[in-house]
């Protein structure tokens, strides 16, 4: 990507847990709805840019990397089927069928115990497609080589403007919290 300097867009969503500490010390202080509000915030921009993280591992092949993003973002927030989803999908990618099959029980799992619910038919379908992937070679894609990289440009460009948004909602959110310690201190 031209002007793109991925590794730094990358690098400040190393730092998001670290900020999500912080939010969650701000909870014990006397201004908490203001704080609940700034942490919430926090969290979305975490999940969210773990979420871009995943996409941007996925089109680059890296599978690990995308993997522990799910990771992350399903520790914080179990019910997200759409991750559930694209995991077994890097699975998949990888060639680690059965831990697809596995990262479905698992989204199966926590939507019977905490809201009584199936998968939806999307995810169902999902499934499907790759236990009977499994049992039968895949065929190979009919789609012409370049569209294939004109689409991973694309979306990688995408990508990298999403998170340099985050980036950009990141710093403004650590400057606010360093406001908040800054103004605590002054109040003792």
């Amino acid at each position: 990507l031209v002007g793109v300097d991925e590794d730094q867009h990358v690098g400040v969503l190393d730092v998001a847990p670290q900020v999500l500490v912080i939010g969650r010390a701000l909870q014990h202080d006397g201004r908490q709805h203001h704080e609940a509000r700034e942490r919430e915030q926090m969290r979305s921009l975490f999940l969210n840019g773990q979420a871009y993280l995943m996409q941007y591992y996925k089109h680059r092949r890296q599978y690990e990397r995308g993997l522990a993003c799910g990771h992350k973002i399903l520790l914080q927030d179990p019910l997200r089927e759409e991750i559930h989803r694209e995991m077994m999908r890097l699975y998949a990618e990888s060639g680690h069928r059965s831990m697809a099959a596995h990262q479905y029980e698992v989204c199966e799992k926590a939507l019977a115990t905490e809201l009584g619910v199936a998968p939806l038919e999307e995810t169902q379908s999902l499934y499907r497609q790759l236990v009977v992937a499994s049992s039968v070679e895949a065929a190979p894609s009919l789609q012409d080589p370049r569209t294939e990289i004109e689409e991973s440009i694309a979306l990688l460009q995408q990508t990298a403007q999403n998170l340099a948004v985050i980036q950009h909602e990141m710093l403004q959110a650590a400057q606010r919290l360093r406001s908040l310690f800054h103004n605590k201190g002054e109040q003792h």
